[in-house]
């Protein structure tokens, strides 16, 4: 078993870090940890073809975008991004915003 730093890994590579294949050896699975700086606007998240992904604000307010729709999100929400979905994150609040997407093989049953 191996622990990840989620956060020290995502300031080496910019403002994010993808826990996937290279990390665990498996392609049905990833984990990515992201940070969204003041202001900063117009980050895309989009599954990998033929994935869905669940985005989980831990910290701050995030304006999604998706089409001619608009919300927010804060610290605990979660949203569900289905396969072929596309959205835009904002940090609309005063903090820098930290979420995490984890996504799987879309259409796959427990």
């Amino acid at each position: 078993m191996k622990i990840y730093k989620l956060p020290a890994l995502s300031e080496s590579g910019g403002s994010e870090y993808c826990l996937g294949c290279e990390d665990l050896g498996t392609q049905s699975v990833y984990m990515l940890y992201g940070r969204l700086m003041v202001g900063e606007d117009k980050k895309t998240v989009q599954p990998k073809t033929g994935y869905e992904e669940i985005l989980l604000i831990l910290n701050g307010t995030i304006e999604i975008t998706k089409g001619n729709t608009v919300f927010t999100i804060s610290n605990g929400e979660a949203l569900h991004i289905k396969a072929g979905d596309k959205i835009l994150l904002n940090n609309t609040g005063g903090k820098e915003a930290v979420y995490i997407t984890a996504g799987g093989i879309a259409g796959g049953k427990l």
